[in-house]
C-alpha cells in the first residue's frame, strides 16, 4: 500500500512537469519563431483596374502570398519533415519595440509603393509619361543594428553610395549588393539638412536561411505621383512589396496587344523598383507550392530565388527574371507557351 501511495503522486508530478514543460516550450517557440506556410493565390484581373482599359486576356496573372503566424510547438516538429513549412526568426517579422499596428502600417506603405511603382513601370514601358517621387524613411531598428548609432527614426534616405534613392526597394537592393561587413555610405535628409554617414553592414538572415548584407533597419515609404490615367489596385489586405512584378504585368497587359498570358495561368512573385529591376523575396518555396496546387502553368520568380523555386517545382515551369523587361520578353516570345505545353 505504501509503494502504491508514493508511485501515484510521483506519476502526477511527472505529468504536471511534462505539461508545464510543453507550455514553456510553446511560449519560447512562439516568441522566437514565426511559421511560414503556403498561402493564397489571387487572380489579378479581380483586383487591378486601369481607367478606360478593359482588355481581357485569355489566361490569368496571379499574385501569390504566403501565410505567416507565430509558431507553435507542433509547427516546430512539422518543419522538420514538411518542406512546405519553414520557421523564421520572429525578429525578421516585427522588430523589437515596434507595435503590431505600427508594423502593419509599415507593410501597407511598402505595398502602396509597390502598387504605384508597378503602374509607373508598366506605363513607361508602354511609352507613357509618368511623374513619380518616393521617399524611403527609417521607421525602426532591429536588434543589434549597426545603423542605430548614426541614423534616426524619421531620416529620409536620399542616396546610397552616391546613388540617388527613389524607392525603398532600390535602397535595399543597393545595400544588399555589398559584402557583409563592408562600409556603405548613406546620405539622409534630417530636419531639412543633408547628413552623410558611414555604416558597416551586418548579416541579415532571410526566410531561406541565406545571409545578406543589411543595416538592420526597417524602412517605410511615402509616394507622390502623376499618371496619365487612373490605375487602381486592391491588395486585399496583403502587405509588403513582393507583388510588384505581377501588378506591373497585369497593368501592362491592359494597355495594348498582345495578350501577355497567351492563354496560360501565369503566377509569380518579385519586388520591382522604378527602373524595372526585379528583386528577391521570401517564402518562394511556399509560393511555388501554392501555385502548383492552383494549377499554374508558369511561375515567374526573381533570378536570385530561382534555385529555391526550382527545388520544389514539379508541375510548373519556373522562369527566372532580373527585370520587368525580361518577363515581358519571355511572355511575348511565345517561348513560354511552348515550354509550358511540354
Amino acid at each position: 500500500m505504501n509503494n502504491a501511495g508514493t508511485t501515484r503522486p510521483r506519476h502526477h508530478l511527472l505529468v504536471l512537469l511534462l505539461v508545464l514543460g510543453l507550455l514553456v516550450s510553446q511560449r519560447v517557440v512562439s516568441s522566437v519563431y514565426w511559421v511560414l506556410m503556403p498561402g493564397v493565390a489571387i487572380p489579378l484581373d479581380d483586383v487591378v483596374e486601369v481607367e478606360g482599359r478593359a482588355f481581357a486576356s485569355e489566361g490569368d496573372f496571379h499574385l501569390v502570398a504566403v501565410s505567416t503566424s507565430k509558431a507553435s510547438f507542433g509547427a516546430l516538429i512539422r518543419s522538420w519533415f514538411d518542406p512546405a513549412v519553414d520557421l523564421i526568426p520572429a525578429s525578421s517579422q516585427i522588430p523589437a519595440g515596434v507595435e503590431f499596428e505600427e508594423y502593419r502600417q509599415m507593410m501597407n506603405s511598402l505595398m502602396r509603393e509597390s502598387q504605384v511603382v508597378a503602374a509607373a513601370v508598366a506605363l513607361m514601358h508602354a511609352g507613357y509619361d509618368v511623374a513619380f517621387q518616393s521617399e524611403a524613411r527609417v521607421a525602426a531598428f532591429m536588434k543589434n543594428s549597426p545603423a542605430e548609432s548614426v541614423l534616426r527614426v524619421g531620416d529620409a534616405i536620399v542616396a546610397v553610395d552616391g546613388v540617388e534613392i527613389e524607392t525603398v526597394e532600390q535602397a535595399i537592393r543597393l545595400i544588399q549588393d555589398r559584402e557583409i561587413g563592408d562600409s556603405v555610405s548613406i546620405t539622409v535628409k534630417r530636419d531639412g539638412q543633408l547628413v552623410h554617414t558611414e555604416v558597416n553592414t551586418a548579416a541579415i538572415t532571410n526566410s531561406e536561411g541565406q545571409k545578406k548584407a543589411g543595416i538592420r533597419a526597417y524602412l517605410s515609404s511615402s509616394v507622390e505621383y502623376d499618371l496619365p490615367f487612373e490605375v487602381t489596385i486592391d491588395s486585399e489586405g496583403i502587405g509588403g512589396s513582393s507583388a510588384g512584378l505581377m501588378f506591373a504585368l497585369e497593368v501592362r497587359d491592359r494597355l495594348d496587344e498582345p495578350d501577355l498570358t497567351g492563354g496560360l495561368k501565369v503566377y509569380g512573385t518579385g519586388t520591382l523598383d522604378i527602373d524595372g529591376n526585379v528583386g528577391p523575396v521570401g517564402g518562394v518555396k511556399q509560393k511555388v507550392i501554392t501555385a502548383q496546387s492552383a494549377g499554374a502553368d508558369v511561375f515567374l520568380c526573381p533570378q536570385d530565388n530561382y534555385d529555391e523555386a526550382q527545388s520544389v517545382a514539379s508541375s510548373v515551369l519556373v522562369v527566372p527574371v532580373a527585370s520587368f523587361s525580361d518577363a515581358y520578353a519571355f511572355l511575348t516570345s511565345g517561348l513560354g507557351r511552348r515550354q509550358a505545353a511540354e
